[in-house]
């Protein structure tokens, strides 16, 4: 469904004070999409990096999966993010036993 292409946009610091690059682009039926991989979530398998419409990051369009390089992810009302093709997933930031 999706492809990873070698564009990169925008560098960022790495751990050895040298530049890196952190975004790169996914080709999905939507067209063009921008995955940030200095923004994103802590996942059971990987970790999800937000996903922009845009390179300057001004349209928000969802996540992208690290672990099966998807973008077919979903949220639910608590929060917690999950794969549809590998089943990565996220802790919610809050747990009550009342949404049991």
């Amino acid at each position: 469904m999706s492809g990873v292409s070698a564009a990169t946009a925008g560098t960022a610091i790495n751990a050895k004070g040298g530049l890196r690059e952190c975004m790169f682009t996914v080709t999905t039926d939507d067209g063009t999409l921008h995955v940030a991989d200095d923004e994103g979530e802590r996942g059971q398998e990987g970790p999800f990096y937000v996903v922009y419409r845009t390179a300057d990051r001004e349209r928000r369009w969802g996540y992208y999966c690290s672990n099966c390089e998807s973008v077919d992810v979903a949220m639910d009302s608590m929060r917690r993010i999950r794969c549809n093709g590998c089943g990565n997933f996220t802790k919610p930031d809050e747990w009550d036993s009342a949404h049991e």
